[in-house]
């Protein structure tokens, strides 16, 4: 439910895996880059100081050109928005390495935090945020009710108070809030998770495997797969 850190492109090697994976998905003909596996703990070949800030800085612009700005009124994504939105989620279903996985769900998150509606949704969740990073889970609450009473429509801040309930052990009212999260984004893997986990922690075990094998079908590389048993005929 909650924000994982965000990648940032400081790890060089993931920017020339992550660019080399990304031009491949955009059926992309890069030569230096698409023929290689290219982390050093893979032998990648030697790559010049400029090969590897030019890969950097493609990466940076190819990932931010999939996120909408904010916008001052809440409006439905517009067609090319939206497929960006579907491309994005069939590179996670099909990435190829954790790594990559992860580093394409970080700018998923970053897609759902910026369809805040307006600036004062904008500013609850700053706000919200702040008060979590303290551990004050009670007045990061104050900030998220007064959130979703604004912005209704806005997953992310219903998949926010989902995450500080569970925090603070009131799973039923964090399931409730998970519920609201999936009517409005039924691809929110971060929900999914959380839902897995507090069924779970219920001792719901079924329903528990079910939401987390619905959540690995969006996101194979999620840390909850740990948690997946293993049923006869199965290999995981």
């Amino acid at each position: 439910m909650s924000l994982p850190t965000v990648f940032d492109g400081t790890d060089i090697d993931l920017s020339l895996e992550l660019f080399a994976y990304i031009v491949s998905k955009r059926n992309i003909y890069f030569n230096p880059f698409c023929r290689a596996r290219l982390t050093r703990r893979q032998g990648a070949p030697s790559f010049s100081p400029m090969m590897r800030a030019s890969a950097f800085a493609v990466v940076a612009l190819m990932t931010a050109a999939v996120l909408p700005q904010s916008s001052s009124a809440q409006q439905p994504l517009g067609a090319e928005a939206a497929a960006q939105r579907d491309w994005l989620f069939e590179a996670l279903r099909t990435a190829p390495t954790e790594e990559i996985g992860n580093a394409i769900a970080d700018q998923i998150w970053r897609f759902w935090m910026r369809q805040a509606p307006d600036e004062i949704s904008a500013t609850l969740m700053n706000q919200s945020m702040a008060r979590r990073r303290e551990y004050d889970f009670a007045g990061a609450m104050e900030y998220l009710n007064d959130l979703v009473e604004h912005a209704p429509d806005w997953s992310e801040a219903w998949n926010q108070r989902a995450t500080v309930l569970f925090f603070q052990e009131n799973y039923d009212r964090s399931l409730d809030d998970v519920e609201k999260v999936l009517e409005l984004e039924p691809k929110h893997f971060g929900a999914l998770a959380g839902k897995a986990v507090i069924l779970m922690r219920q001792g719901r075990m079924e329903l528990g495997q079910k939401a987390l094998r619905e959540a690995l079908a969006i996101h194979p590389w999620l840390k909850e797969r740990t948690m997946l048993l293993s049923v006869p005929g199965e290999s995981l």
